[in-house]
């Protein structure tokens, strides 16, 4: 097939299956959620086919960002709404390649490009609708896959949504027309010509100069991550920064494969030999000692949801919970999951051999 919009591209180094061994878990978000069938998994790593025809679906759904899109920005688009907002508007539209578009106020390769958390920040930031230009034209469009990755992406955020306080809604109607055509008039004095296009101009511009100060002050959460465990995707990162403003409620909010979030649990059968916490791709499981006992600590807002955790637990103590708590993870703390008392520590020579 023709890949109209370019081939997205594998960072094998940031997949989290790069960093587990043959015998451990292997995440296939990707691959599940490729409406071309485009992905296979080789060794644990994803190999993009001739079949890929460029829809982008897949770079919103990997969780670590190992796979990318030269026309995938998502902190830019956050950015667009921001300053769309700031200017008075809420009801945004948004056009795909194919609709060429210039003056919307979003543009994206393709409306697969749009996943619950990316809808979520753009909610944050005071959007009420989100009109979707181009979306009638998938069909004759060569990445074609835009619709049909746009109404997956409706029904998961309207579950996802259930636990937030603030939601936009997805319109496939454009209600911004061309403006009509000036009629013929006396041409104006010069002096108030001047001063006519100055006015806008000075607003458009402080609304930028504001929006660029507020992204300063309020990181937009796309700097790399530090530490060994794998960086999150910038959704993730743009997501956890906004969802204080999203409000969230205890509502649970199921678990899905187009939003990388997840909880666990764990149980006296744990010994705390440290495999989850050493083998987890995002350092959301850490043991900290406490006087004599180990505790094994849960960072939710940390989790991916990869269940890499569960698969490995020589003692299977630990499992994966079909819910999470919005509050829990917008709190941003550590949890203890269990508490164990040094004794039944096994050897770690023994855990080697």
């Amino acid at each position: 097939a023709w890949c109209m919009l370019g081939m997205p591209q594998v960072q094998e180094s940031d997949c989290m299956n790069h960093r587990w061994d043959a015998q451990g878990s292997v995440c296939t978000r990707c691959r599940e959620g490729c409406p071309a069938g485009a992905i296979a998994i080789a060794d644990g790593i994803p190999r993009i086919g001739d079949a890929c025809t460029g829809c982008t679906a897949c770079v919103g759904i990997c969780p670590t960002a190992a796979i990318r899109h030269d026309d995938v920005d998502v902190a830019a688009i956050v950015r667009q709404a921001r300053v769309a907002v700031m200017q008075g508007r809420q009801i945004l539209r948004a056009a795909c390649s194919f609709a060429g578009a210039e003056d919307a106020d979003i543009r994206v390769p393709c409306h697969a490009t749009w996943n619950p958390l990316l809808l979520s920040c753009l909610a944050a930031e005071g959007v009420h609708v989100l009109e979707t230009d181009g979306i009638a034209q998938c069909a004759s469009c060569p990445a074609r896959f835009g619709e049909q990755v746009l109404a997956r992406t409706e029904r998961d955020y309207e579950a996802f949504g259930k636990g937030l306080g603030v939601r936009l809604l997805i319109s496939r109607e454009i209600t911004r027309k061309a403006a009509p055509a000036a009629k013929h008039r006396e041409p104006e004095p010069e002096r108030r010509a001047f001063f006519r296009k100055l006015v806008p101009t000075l607003a458009q511009g402080a609304a930028m100069t504001v929006a660029q100060i507020s992204e300063a002050m309020r990181d937009d959460g796309t700097a790399a991550e530090t530490g060994d465990g794998a960086a999150r995707s910038a959704s993730l990162r743009l997501f956890a920064k906004a969802l204080a403003r999203l409000r969230p409620n205890f509502t649970p909010v199921p678990h899905l494969s187009s939003v990388p979030l997840g909880a666990i649990q764990a149980d006296e059968r744990c010994n705390a030999c440290g495999q989850c916490a050493s083998q987890c791709p995002t350092e959301a499981l850490a043991l900290r000692p406490f006087g004599a006992q180990q505790v094994l600590e849960f960072r939710p807002d940390a989790c991916i949801g990869c269940g890499h955790c569960a698969d490995i637990c020589p003692e299977h103590a630990i499992t994966a919970l079909p819910s999470i708590s919005l509050p829990a993870i917008a709190a941003g703390r550590s949890r203890p999951l269990v508490m164990v008392a040094a004794g039944r520590r096994p050897d770690p020579q023994a855990i080697a051999t």
